[in-house]
């Protein structure tokens, strides 16, 4: 059988969630069935960070472009000629893009709960496929002696929320902000706010209502970072800050439960069941909530050890392998056709 995959976002300069599980998941595949071909099609090379073998073989297309038209013929024109030259049985895309030219035998993988279909793609709903996202084998608890070397190097040993999303709007934003504050002033907590990820330091907004904010000096800016070192931030942290309102959530928040590291997250329809009992949800329409929740999850100690033993149990029933493995399913019925 030959599959081919969309690895077009794997040329990003900066990976985040979406990057690292489409890479993950090929990666896992190309592993798992040798006996299989693999055409991964991009418009550039894509590096090295993907299995290397004699059953992968590249497909180099030019540039997918930024306006609309480029995309549209990159995924309607050069694409589908791509995957006919490749004599493809079956096709993946990961990065939310779908040929319908090329639609009898394609499907379209995102992170979802497997029963939530987010709205908003361009893949006919019967074309894609909702996997849990799973969190690498770098993500981990970490002991006492590595949770204080990685708090003294950013925050000088103070404990801090992290705050990894990066598809934050400003209201979000200053939700967030709101939050901190309202933690630091009731219980006058020396915490910090560790802000991880390149649009912290490109979105205007974020040094706009920092330049005012009355607890500046206790929000720390670290831009992107290594996948190794967002580990260690993400498993050092008290509690990770997801404020966005959707209905499937992306890595940060299982990457911060299978560390041991609790979650206070924004509720939407169905979302509850990503993270189960490893996460304090609010109110996305209440922003308050997420304020009354870090305040809660700080007054507990005891509580709040029992939400990390949740999230990480919750984390070990959604591995990589089984949402490999649902997406290998989908793929074998469409190439079956």
């Amino acid at each position: 059988m030959r599959i081919a995959v969309n690895t077009r976002i794997l040329r990003n300069e900066h990976w985040y969630g979406k990057e690292y599980f489409l890479h993950d998941v090929v990666d896992h595949l190309c592993k798992r069935y040798p006996e299989h071909t693999f055409v991964l099609v991009s418009d550039g090379q894509p590096g090295d960070r993907l299995h290397e073998g004699a059953h992968v073989e590249r497909v180099v297309l030019p540039p997918f472009g930024r306006s609309r038209w480029r995309r549209r013929r990159w995924m309607e024109r050069r694409f589908p000629r791509a995957l006919k030259e490749a004599r493809a049985d079956a096709w993946l895309s990961g990065d939310g893009y779908f040929s319908r030219r090329a639609a009898a035998n394609g499907c379209m993988f995102i992170a979802g709960t497997g029963d939530i279909l987010p709205a908003g793609y361009a893949a006919p709903p019967e074309k894609i496929i909702t996997a849990t996202p799973a969190a690498g084998s770098l993500f981990r608890p970490l002991d006492w002696k590595e949770r204080e070397a990685v708090k003294t190097r950013y925050t000088d040993g103070k404990e801090y929320l992290i705050c990894t999303a990066q598809n934050l709007s400003r209201a979000h934003f200053m939700d967030m902000l709101k939050a901190f504050s309202q933690l630091k002033k009731q219980l006058f907590s020396g915490m910090n706010l560790l802000l991880t990820g390149e649009m912290f330091r490109k979105v205007p907004f974020v040094e706009e209502l920092l330049s005012t904010y009355r607890y500046r000096k206790d929000v720390q800016i670290t831009g992107y970072v290594s996948r190794e070192e967002l580990a260690g931030l993400t498993a050092a942290a008290y509690a990770s800050l997801y404020p966005v309102c959707q209905q499937a959530h992306g890595l940060p928040v299982p990457e911060a439960l299978q560390c041991g590291v609790p979650v206070v997250a924004a509720s939407a329809a169905g979302s509850e069941k990503t993270g189960a009992g490893g996460v304090l949800y609010f109110d996305a329409g209440r922003p308050g909530e997420m304020g009354e929740q870090l305040c809660r999850l700080y007054k507990d100690e005891k509580w709040r050890a029992q939400l990390a033993d949740r999230g990480i149990a919750y984390t070990d029933q959604y591995t990589l392998e089984a949402a490999a493995a649902r997406i290998w399913k989908r793929l074998t019925e469409l190439a079956a056709r």
